[in-house]
């Protein structure tokens, strides 16, 4: 089971795909064991059996998130598939589109100069009307 609504298809989207309650509660279920789970999840992230309830039922506070996603076991580890989830795309899937969109705005410029400079070459063979003989 995948936290993406998109199920693996990391193409991009406009809308959003999952709340940050519904992507949080869901990597709660895929990281932490059905067994326990509250428990878990409370010790994990030092915080009350309440608290950790609301994670699990998609319903935590924004001041609850702060404090997950601040904590020491919280932080990068817990941010990116969560707002993975939420924007549809994972940072991997998303870093390798930024390169593969890079790496084509330098082919363009690449070739854009190599067309300029070519006008450049071609200018500079051309002999003005003033210069010219015989005409």
């Amino acid at each position: 089971m995948s936290i993406y609504a998109n199920d693996g298809d990391f193409s991009p989207r406009l809308g959003l795909d999952r709340t940050v309650a519904d992507a949080m509660a869901v990597w709660c279920e895929q990281t932490f064991p059905v067994q326990g789970r509250r428990k878990a999840i409370a010790n994990h992230f030092d915080i009350s059996l309440d608290s950790a309830r609301t994670l699990i039922e998609a319903r935590p506070s924004r001041t609850l998130l702060d404090q997950i996603f601040k904590h020491k076991n919280g932080g990068w580890r817990v941010i990116l598939p969560v707002m993975g989830a939420v924007v549809g795309q994972s940072a991997d899937a998303f870093i390798i589109q930024e390169k593969e969109r890079l790496s084509n705005e330098r082919l363009e410029y690449e070739q854009r100069e190599a067309r300029l400079g070519q006008m450049a070459r071609d200018l500079r063979t051309v002999v003005p009307l003033h210069l010219r003989t015989g005409t």
